[in-house]
């Protein structure tokens, strides 16, 4: 997991980019580190406890996949909600669309194959 300096290093980093005086923006940035650190604690124990865990119940005995992972995609979510209304997202694909070629037209329907 990077370090507190990191994080603090992050949160700066955002705050000046946001802008210093929007509350709003400051608490979304301190939530948005928040699940961050959380993020990486997962991956920790996804890595000390391996991807599959062993789950025993009286006599049976279960492989599955670590719980986990099914977090890190539920936070990944969270993060990625937090980061597009931040509005970087929409600046990316502004850069992206300014170099896209514009797309040929196609003459028929669904199964026209030209």
């Amino acid at each position: 997991m990077p370090s507190e300096t990191k994080f603090e290093d992050l949160r700066e980093y955002l705050i000046k980019k946001l802008g210093e005086d929007n509350t709003l923006h400051a608490d979304k940035v301190d939530r948005y580190i928040s699940l961050l650190k959380l993020f990486h604690e997962i991956d920790e124990d996804i890595e000390n406890q391996k991807r599959m865990v062993v789950t025993e119940n009286g006599a049976q005995r279960f492989i599955k996949p670590h719980p986990g992972i099914e977090q890190k995609i539920k936070l990944n979510k969270e993060l990625l909600s937090i980061e597009e209304s931040f509005g970087f997202h929409r600046k990316l694909k502004d850069k992206e669309n300014e170099e896209e070629r514009p797309t040929k037209r196609r003459k028929g329907g669904l199964l026209d194959s030209t």
